[in-house]
């Protein structure tokens, strides 16, 4: 006969080898939400997981079961069987619906949702009259709940298996781990015995050091097991010092040469990222043809570092490879002539980006990479094979997406101190509240595009790279972005300004040249015959930074006017473009020079021999210019003026396009903002007689 000792001590060692699995199940699922890695024991894991939970289910529906036994007698294993059917056939359902042609699996689901539905009324009709024969007796009602959670749990865990989890299932994942959880707390208001609080104190303390003794031992095992079989490499974390001071004349720490310590199939992963079409297949498509990933491929940048190595030693060729290509910094990555056919980035590496830094010195920046070998193993494996990810491998991603965003996702990214480490030379960042990415990576829909994701080919005014390397379609995106027509919601609240209504009324605020606003003016109503004084007003209300911003020697802008009358006959014109593409000298621009350190302008971006960076005039934010022009207009100019002015725009200068490709070949001169104005003019007055 069992004495009372020996029953508390039964109690105990089941109380504990309860909280051991309630330990290892919430230790396994919680490891396997914050594993950033796919290591031998995560791998393991999404099997153990789901198996121990099971082991878990059992147990407690055995346990429940002989409590209920007692307080209600005549209960039998139905309500239990019924549960479990339940689970089950939901499994069947899911599995069904994701796996089946569409037609058989819509005719199956449908039967087995009526077997669900039979099961479900069966569940419950036992289950309302066991809830009443348990008047007052709370433990029961909360091992009922616990046991009702716990399957729900199950449920939902066993369903991120069936359809391999993935974004679209960040809602069961918040559930399943949310009821487990719950479960765990109601079980050990319901397992603890109601003995001395001593005892209850040592089984749980068992519990949990065995469940944790279980937990280390099988992490340590199947983890070293795994790094035998698989070794993964540390990779260091490596800095690059950006600045277009040659080598020699820098600090030794700031001594940038390559290679860099780490394999270039490392810094090189972008094609498993898109080449699976349940992950990012726009987003690669975006960054393949961003002006980020092909400027290596023009033939004026090659041309440009040939001329550097030629003034400056071949070396030095790499002080610009920090921003313009920097996965050819690393070992065998090849020669850069040979990234006229490579990527200049990649995704891996900008998402890999740990840290950025701007010193007191504005010609110099520096950045941090970090890259997750552990993580990133799995798809160098992939770029083996072109990028396809496996149904395994897939999976597993899928399965741990949270842990996939918390590696490729810092806060920063989305700062403007994220994009000044390569481009504070050219800018200062987006003014007020604006950012460069909310600007820059507007949802691809907004674009025009496929997909609600932020894109990531980052238009903007370029339009001449696109072209030169034959993306004819996203050198038509940039024209479409420079000109204004899309819709970009930074600029929303532009519309409740008062004094800007009247510019701003009309289709043209919604489609054409959003950023630059333009009108012409007359001193004085025009009288033919008479001296005439135009103005041209421009206002900067949505570049959201200086305009223009790029390198100001590079690039070339200018306002182009022509005066008609009526009958179409040239009146008047400024900034007009010869028949050698060569801009009126007489023009009104934007832009500045740079000052080399022999004290002369700088020709042909030779950017290494910059001592100081001339800003002739641009556009500031929310500033507005003034642009006038005299002439006389002739006495039968007519009763109607046209006045149509245009800032035209040149990423490559007529000097640097001539020296770099040819003056046969047109330079791309996008239109960068615009204004029509018809004018009445007034009759001549004839001098009257003496």
């Amino acid at each position: 006969m069992n004495t009372p000792r020996e029953a508390s001590r039964r109690s105990g060692w089941k109380t504990s080898l309860g909280i051991s699995l309630f330990f290892l199940v919430v230790a396994t699922g919680y490891y396997n939400s914050v594993s950033q890695s796919w290591n031998a024991y995560f791998q393991f894991n999404l099997f153990f997981h789901p198996a121990i939970a099971l082991i878990g289910a059992a147990v407690f529906i055995f346990s429940l079961y002989q409590r209920l036994r007692r307080a209600v007698p005549g209960l039998n294993y139905n309500l239990f069987i019924a549960f479990v059917l339940i689970v089950f056939v939901s499994l069947a359902r899911s599995f069904t619906l994701k796996y089946l042609p569409i037609k058989q699996s819509n005719l199956i689901a449908g039967w087995i949702s009526i077997a669900l539905l039979v099961l479900g009324i069966y569940f419950f009709r036992k289950l309302i009259p066991l809830i009443r024969g348990l008047a007052g007796d709370w433990r029961s009602w909360l091992a009922i709940a616990c046991l009702l959670l716990w399957g729900l749990s199950l449920l939902l865990g066993l369903l991120l298996l069936i359809v391999q989890g993935g974004r679209d299932a960040v809602v069961l994942f918040a559930f399943h781990r949310f009821a487990g959880l719950l479960t765990v707390v109601i079980s050990l208001l319901v397992a603890i015995p109601a003995g001395a609080l001593t005892a209850r104190r040592r089984a749980t303390a068992l519990g949990i050091l065995g469940g944790g003794v279980i937990f280390g031992s099988l992490w340590l095992t199947v983890n070293g097991i795994g790094n035998l079989l698989h070794p993964v490499p540390e990779l260091p974390a490596v800095d690059f010092s950006l600045s277009t001071i040659p080598y020699e004349k820098r600090p030794v720490e700031e001594r940038d040469l390559p290679p860099k310590p780490i394999d270039y199939a490392w810094v090189a992963i972008s094609q498993s990222c898109g080449q699976t079409a349940d992950c990012h297949p726009r987003l690669l498509t975006d960054q393949a043809a961003s002006i980020h990933n092909t400027n290596l491929r023009t033939h004026h940048l090659q041309k440009n570092l040939d001329m550097l190595a030629t003034e400056i030693g071949g070396n030095n060729q790499y002080i610009c490879m920090g921003c313009h290509a920097p996965v050819a910094m690393f070992r065998d990555a090849g020669s850069l002539a040979s990234f006229t056919e490579k990527d200049s980035i990649s995704c891996v590496f900008c998402h890999s980006i740990a840290a950025v830094r701007q010193g007191s010195d504005p010609r110099k920046s520096s950045y941090t990479l970090a890259l997750p070998a552990r993580h990133l193993d799995l798809f160098r494996e992939a770029e083996r094979n072109g990028g396809q990810l496996n149904r395994w491998t897939r999976w597993m991603v899928n399965i741990n997406i949270g842990a996939h965003a918390r590696v490729f996702k810092r806060d920063f990214y989305r700062r403007d101190e994220f994009c000044q480490v390569c481009h504070h030379l050219q800018l200062k960042g987006a003014v007020g509240k604006n950012t460069c990415v909310q600007c820059h990576m507007e949802p691809r829909h907004i674009l025009g595009l496929e997909g609600k994701e932020k894109n990531h080919f980052f238009p903007g005014a370029n339009t001449t790279i696109p072209e030169l390397i034959g993306y004819p379609q996203w050198a038509k995106l940039n024209l479409d972005w420079l000109q204004g027509r899309f819709l970009i919601y930074v600029l929303a609240d532009l519309y409740k300004q008062k004094d800007e209504q009247e510019w701003l009324l009309g289709d043209e605020r919604l489609r054409k040249f959003f950023y630059l606003v333009m009108r012409a003016e007359f001193a004085a109503p025009p009288r033919a015959g008479e001296p005439a004084s135009l103005r041209i007003l421009t206002k900067n209300v949505g570049v959201a930074h200086d305009w223009p911003t790029s390198s100001l020697d590079l690039s070339e802008v200018w306002l182009e006017v022509r005066v008609t009358d009526r009958e179409g006959r040239p009146v008047y014109s400024s900034g007009l473009v010869d028949e050698a593409q060569r801009v009126d000298p007489e023009a009104h621009k934007l832009g500045g020079h740079m000052i080399g350190h022999d004290n002369k302008i700088v020709q042909h971006n030779r950017v290494w021999q910059v001592k100081e960076k001339i800003v002739n005039r641009v556009i500031h934010d929310q500033e507005e210019i003034v642009d006038e022009y005299a002439f006389t207009l002739p006495a039968d100019c007519g009763p109607r003026l046209n006045v149509a002015a245009e800032w035209r725009y040149r990423k490559l200068n007529h000097e640097f396009w001539t020296w770099a490709y040819s003056a046969d070949q047109p330079i791309p001169s996008p239109v960068a903002g615009r204004t029509f104005t018809q004018f009445a003019v007034e009759p001549s007055v004839t001098a009257p007689a003496e």
